[in-house]
C-alpha cells in the first residue's frame, strides 16, 4: 500500500518537476508583442476611448485577467516580465496536476495513467520549441479546459439526477471560461454536445441527455453573463465586444486569406516543423483513433483545427493541444485496462514511446534555449534604448504597425488604439483614423517604422505618409528601422542625427 502512494505521488510529482525545470531557465526572456502588449491593456483597462480602456483588441475580457494580476505581483517580484512569467509557471504546474486528476478520474484502474499523463503536458509545457515559455492565451485556457473534462466526465457517470444537473452546471460553468479568455477554446463545450448526440440516439438515455444539455447550458450561460457584466462595469460595452470577438474574426481570417505577405506561408512551415521536432506527429501515427470512444480525438481533431485556423501560425498555437493529448492518452489507458502483466504493458509501448518522445524534445529543447536564450532583435533592442533615453514626460509613441513590445519597454503610451497590426489591417486599412490621429493635437511623439513608408500588405499609407514627411524628421535609424520624433509647429522638418547608438 506504502509504495502504490509513493508510486502515485511520483507519478504527479516528477513531472511537476520537469514543467519547473524546463520553465525556470528562460524567466528572463523579454516580453514577447503579445505579453508586453495584453500588460499594458491590463493596466490601463478602465472607462475608456476604445475597448479596453484606450486599446482595441480582439480578445474575450478573461484573458486580461492574468496579466492584471501580474502587473500587481510585479513590484514584489522585480517587474512586469518576472511576475507575468511566474504566473505563467503557476498555470502550467496547475494545468500538470489537472491534467494527472483528468487521468485518474478517466482509467481509475490504470497504473500508468496518470504518470503518462502528467508527462506528456509537462513535456509539451516546459518545450521552447513551441515557444511554451509565452505566457499567452492558450495556456491560460488549459485550467479550465482539463478542469472541464473532468467535470463532464463526472457528469456522465453520476447516478443520481440532481448531482448530474449541478455535475454539469459546473461543466458549462468552467468550460465557458475557455472561450472567454481566447475564443476558440470550446473544447469542453464541443465535447458535451458530441456527448449528448450520442445520448439522444437512444431512447433510454435522452432524459440524461437533456439533464446534461440543460446544465452545461445554464452554467456557459451564467459564466457568460458574469463575465460579460463584469467586463461591461470596467467600460467593456458588450456589442462592441461581440464585434471584436467574433465577427472581427470572421472578417480577419479573410483579409489574411487574401492579403497576407509570404511572412505567414513560412510562419506555417515553421510551426509544422516545430509540431514535428516537438513529436506531435506520433500522437496520431502510434495511438489510433478507438471508434467506440472516438470523444477525446474529436477534441484533440478541434484543437488541430483551431491552431491551423488562427491563420497566424505562431508556435504558441500549439500549446492549445495539451488537453486533447492528454484526453486520449488517458483515454487509451482507460481503453486497455492496463496492469502489470506482461500482455497489458505490450499494449502500452506505443504510448510509452510518444511519452519519451515528447519528454526527449523537450529536454533537448530546454537545453539549446538555455545555451542561446531568446532575445530582442538588436534593431529592436537599439530603438528600446534611444526612446528611453530621449523620451519627455507626457510622450507618446506608435509603432507602425505593431511591436508594443516597443512601447512598452520604453515605457510609451500610444494614442493609436491599435497596438497589433491585424486589427489595422483590418479596421483601418486606408489609415484614415491613422491619418486623423496625425492631424490632431494628439498626435503622437514618436513614431517607429521599418524603411521609409508606413505602408505593408493590407494598407494604403498614401496620405499618412505625405503627413509624416511634414510633421516628422528622423532621428535616429537602426537598420531598416527608423525612429521619427514629431516637429514642434513653426520648425522646419529635417533630420536629425539619424545614427544608431554608440
Amino acid at each position: 500500500m506504502v509504495a502504490t502512494r509513493l508510486e502515485r505521488a511520483a507519478g504527479v510529482l516528477l513531472p511537476v518537476v520537469l514543467v519547473v525545470a524546463g520553465r525556470l531557465p528562460l524567466f528572463g526572456v523579454p516580453l514577447s508583442n503579445d505579453e508586453a502588449g495584453f500588460s499594458m491593456l491590463a493596466r490601463q483597462w478602465a472607462p475608456g476611448s476604445s475597448l479596453y480602456g484606450d486599446y482595441w483588441v480582439d480578445r474575450p475580457p478573461l484573458l486580461l485577467v492574468p496579466y492584471g494580476l501580474a502587473d500587481h505581483l510585479a513590484g514584489a517580484l522585480g517587474g512586469t516580465p518576472t511576475a507575468l512569467r511566474a504566473v505563467g509557471l503557476t498555470t502550467a504546474v496547475v494545468s500538470v496536476l489537472l491534467a494527472a486528476l483528468l487521468a485518474w478520474r478517466t482509467a481509475p484502474g490504470s497504473r500508468w495513467a496518470v504518470p503518462a499523463t502528467a508527462t506528456a503536458t509537462a513535456a509539451l509545457l516546459a518545450n521552447p520549441r513551441l515557444d511554451s515559455f509565452i505566457v499567452d492565451g492558450e495556456l491560460f485556457t488549459l485550467p479550465a479546459l482539463l478542469l472541464g473534462l473532468v467535470l463532464l466526465g463526472e457528469a456522465i457517470r453520476a447516478e443520481r439526477g440532481r448531482a448530474r444537473w449541478w455535475l454539469a452546471v459546473a461543466t458549462g460553468a468552467v468550460g465557458a471560461m475557455g472561450p472567454l479568455v481566447k475564443q476558440n477554446a470550446v473544447d469542453v463545450l464541443l465535447a458535451s454536445g458530441v456527448v449528448t448526440l450520442a445520448l439522444l440516439r437512444t431512447s433510454g438515455t435522452r432524459r440524461r441527455a437533456a439533464v446534461l444539455a440543460g446544465g452545461v447550458l445554464t452554467g456557459a450561460a451564467a459564466a457568460t453573463g458574469a463575465t460579460v457584466g463584469w467586463a461591461a462595469s470596467r467600460g467593456t460595452e458588450p456589442v462592441q465586444l461581440w464585434h471584436a470577438a467574433v465577427t472581427f474574426r470572421l472578417h480577419a481570417s479573410g483579409v489574411i486569406a487574401e492579403q497576407a505577405s509570404q511572412a505567414t506561408d513560412h510562419r506555417a512551415q515553421g510551426l509544422l516543423l516545430a509540431a514535428v521536432l516537438a513529436g506531435l506527429p506520433l500522437v496520431l501515427l502510434l495511438l489510433p483513433v478507438p471508434w467506440r470512444d472516438p470523444l477525446p480525438w474529436v477534441v484533440l481533431a478541434w484543437e488541430a483545427v483551431a491552431v491551423a485556423a488562427g491563420g497566424s501560425y505562431w508556435h504558441h498555437y500549439l500549446v492549445g493541444l495539451v488537453p486533447g493529448v492528454a484526453w486520449v492518452l488517458a483515454g487509451r489507458a482507460a481503453r486497455e485496462g492496463l496492469g502489470s502483466r506482461p500482455a497489458q504493458r505490450a499494449r502500452w509501448r506505443a504510448p510509452t514511446i510518444v511519452v519519451a518522445a515528447l519528454t526527449c524534445s523537450a529536454v533537448v529543447g530546454v537545453g539549446v534555449a538555455a545555451a542561446d536564450p531568446p532575445h530582442l532583435p538588436g534593431d529592436v533592442a537599439l530603438t528600446i534604448d534611444y526612446l528611453r533615453q530621449h523620451d519627455r514626460p507626457g510622450d507618446t509613441g506608435v509603432v507602425a504597425f505593431g511591436g508594443p513590445q516597443v512601447l512598452d519597454g520604453a515605457g510609451l503610451a500610444s494614442p493609436y488604439p491599435y497596438l497589433w497590426s491585424l486589427p489595422v489591417r483590418v479596421r483601418d486599412p486606408q489609415l484614415t483614423h491613422f491619418t486623423h490621429l496625425l492631424r490632431s493635437p494628439r498626435a503622437p511623439t514618436w513614431l517607429v517604422r521599418v524603411g521609409d513608408s508606413l505602408g505593408s500588405w493590407g494598407l494604403d499609407a498614401t496620405t499618412a505618409d505625405q503627413i509624416v514627411a511634414r510633421r516628422y524628421r528622423v532621428v535616429f535609424t537602426s537598420g531598416a528601422v527608423q525612429v521619427l520624433e514629431r516637429v514642434p509647429a513653426g520648425q522646419v522638418v529635417g533630420r536629425r542625427n539619424p545614427r544608431p547608438l554608440a
